[in-house]
This record gives C-alpha cells, structure tokens and sequence, in this order.
C-alpha cells in the first residue's frame, strides 16, 4: 500500500515538477545568470574597444597628415630651426641688429636687453629675448632698417616703436627713435 502511495500517478508528477522547479532554479543561478552577466560585460568590452578603435583611428590619421606635412615641407626644416633657434645666441642677435642698422644707416645710441636665462630648460617651450633700442635716423633709413630686420632668417619682430622728432630741426631732419624688438628661441 505505502508503495502504491509513492508511485501514484498524482504523487510522481508532483515530484517531478518539485525536482524540475528546484533543478531550473539552480541552473538559473549557477549557469545561466553567470553567462549572461559575461555577455553583458562582454558588450560593455567590445563598446569601449570600439569607442578606443576609433580614437586611435582619429590619433593615426592626425600622425599620418603630420608625416605628410613634414615630408612635403623637408626642405623647409633648416630654415625654421634659423627662424627659432634652440639657443639665444645673443652675440648673433646684436650682430644681425649691427648689420642690418650699417646697410640701412640707422645709428644706435643704446640697446638693452632684459634678463635672459641661458639654462637649458626640460620644457621646449617659446621664449623671447627683448631688446630696447634707441637710436637716431630719417624715415627713409628707419623704414630700411625694418625692413631688413624682418629680411633676416632669424625671426625678430618690432613690438613697439616711438618716433620723435626735433623741434628745432627740419622735417628732412634727423629722428629720434626707440623700438622694442623681440627675438625667439626654444
């Protein structure tokens, strides 16, 4: 009779239900919530891969336009280490200042120059070494000067120039001038 009780129809099914509901459940916990959490964190891989692809893609093209600046502009490269040099050079600065001043006939009366640090800086960064000059000239003379000074390689450029003339002397006469000029280095 018990086994009658045990083996009955109803009582099977009940079982089986009871031990496929316990069964589904622990496959739920143990092996389906697992992948599905790795598929998820897997997309959330493959996004952040994809979004890191494409700025690496944007970094190769800005690399290759460069290359391709630079190789089109080879040429060009000794004349921009002259325009911007590595170092002050102060003595090649006053030297061109004396050049261009004896080609055009500006006649210096003072130069002065601000404090420069000749230590090699660890950050290449853009400098300036500034000159105060006062000198006397005509226009036509001062104009040449300019002129010439921006001829050179080595970028100088006229910040501020003040111009005052004589009362006493004529129009024709001489100018008293002051200009700052700025030179670059790295």
């Amino acid at each position: 009779m018990t086994k009658e009780k045990i083996f009955n129809k109803k009582i099977t099914d009940y079982t089986f239900s009871v031990l496929f509901f316990l069964f589904f459940s622990f496959s739920i916990f143990f092996i389906i919530r697992p992948t599905l959490s790795t598929l998820f964190s897997l997309k959330k891989q493959a996004q952040d891969l994809e979004l890191i692809n494409q700025i690496y893609d944007g970094k190769i093209i800005i690399f290759s336009n460069l290359q391709q600046f630079l190789e089109n502009n080879r040429d060009k490269i000794p004349y921009l280490n002259e325009a911007i040099p590595e170092k002050p050079n102060l003595s090649k600065i006053i030297d061109d200042l004396d050049k261009v001043s004896s080609e055009s006939g500006f006649t210096f009366k003072k130069i002065n120059t601000a404090e420069i640090s000749l230590k090699a800086a660890k950050d290449k960064k853009y400098n300036t070494a500034v000159f105060d000059i006062e000198g006397v000239s005509d226009f036509d003379q001062m104009m040449s000067f300019l002129e010439g000074l921006l001829n050179q390689r080595r970028l100088k450029l006229p910040e501020k120039i003040l111009v005052e003339r004589n009362k006493e002397s004529s129009f024709s006469g001489q100018l008293k001038i002051k200009m700052r000029i700025k030179a670059g280095f790295l």
